[in-house]
């Protein structure tokens, strides 16, 4: 429900310790979607970095989900219409995140914060989580998502899974997913 590539491009360019100058916006974008992993992403990059692919990602993990970073999303969606969806239809945000006091302070910022009854946060564990949470439910349901995660939690019974080209990956990647 958020467009997350400012926040992913302003991450990686810090973490990398270079310029916009020496990675332009698009060629990041049109790269993530070429390269999943982020060491093919960084071997990809015209500028010289000085940084090993273990500094890179400590330093993502540590600063993705910090507050300066996460006011650089915006949702793709009026947050009314989102609402009222959400309310009309009986559905849940399903997300996984390090830190579920920043997730829901960003869900005030983004004018959603009446859905926080209507939200479960996942912390990572290395396995797919929300696959996991899913297969408790009973009743059909529909996945609405960005990755490849998402559309592994369509397999389980019961489950529809529908794919939105916001997030960091391309439609030819999710196909062997879905």
């Amino acid at each position: 429900i958020t467009d997350i590539w400012n926040r992913y491009y302003r991450v990686y360019i810090d973490a990398l310790n270079i310029n916009e100058n020496e990675c332009k916006f698009e060629e990041y974008k049109k790269n993530k979607l070429l390269y999943v992993n982020d060491r093919k992403m960084i071997e990809s990059t015209t500028a010289k970095q000085d940084i090993t692919y273990e500094v890179f990602r400590n330093t993502k993990k540590a600063i993705l989900e910090s507050e300066d970073y996460l006011r650089l999303d915006q949702l793709i969606i009026d947050p009314d219409i989102l609402k009222k969806f959400f309310l009309d239809n009986d559905a849940l945000i399903l997300t996984i995140r390090r830190n579920e006091k920043l997730f829901y302070d960003q869900m005030t910022w983004l004018g959603i914060d009446s859905l926080r009854e209507r939200t479960v946060v996942l912390k990572p564990s290395g396995t797919n989580s929300k696959r996991d949470w899913c297969r408790k439910i009973d009743d059909e349901y529909w996945i609405v998502g960005d990755s490849e995660t998402d559309m592994l939690v369509g397999k389980n019974k019961n489950a529809h899974t529908c794919f939105v080209k916001s997030g960091l990956r391309d439609s030819i990647y999710i196909q062997r997913y879905i």
